[in-house]
């Protein structure tokens, strides 16, 4: 009877840690593959989008966090004259839950490198680099670290310039 006990024991143990493994473990969606193409206008001529992307959401229950990775890849055009750069997304945000009101419906953070666009030739024309911990839904930045020229500033005066030559 005493090696049935021993290894009912030992099943039953191994079952429930095979259960707090599988419960720490993510819901994972995606990857999303898409297509974006938009046109904006703020460098004075109209400017052609086109980025393919992929997205992917992990939500954790122990604790609750959810990351999204959003890579992209594509370029921007002026259509006058045929001047492309090459556009280079990648973010991984990481959302927390609320732990006041001032936080909304919870916060998210992004750190390291993640636009980079580079001017026909060659060079850096637009870089957003650093940290932002930034509220949901309405986008409040509480802490921006490091070079943020379109996330933060809007600034994009180098990549019009880059485009109208």
């Amino acid at each position: 009877m005493r090696p049935i006990r021993t290894l009912v024991a030992v099943t039953a143990t191994a079952l429930s840690l095979a259960g707090a493994a599988a419960a720490d473990q993510p819901e994972i969606f995606g990857p999303v593959e898409y297509d974006a193409a938009f046109t904006f206008s703020n460098c004075g001529f109209p400017v052609d989008v086109s980025l393919h992307g992929t997205f992917e959401n992990r939500l954790f229950v122990s604790p609750v966090r959810n990351i999204n990775y959003i890579r992209e890849e594509g370029t921007a055009t002026n259509p006058a004259n045929g001047a492309t750069a090459l556009v280079r997304h990648m973010d991984t945000e990481i959302g927390r839950p609320p732990t006041s009101p001032e936080e909304g419906l919870g916060t998210f953070a992004t750190r390291g490198l993640t636009t980079r666009v580079l001017a026909p030739g060659g060079g850096v024309v637009l870089l957003d680099v650093g940290y932002l911990l930034w509220r949901y839904p309405d986008g409040f930045v509480f802490v921006a670290h490091g070079n943020h020229q379109l996330e933060i500033e809007g600034d994009i005066a180098e990549l019009c310039d880059a485009l109208a030559t």
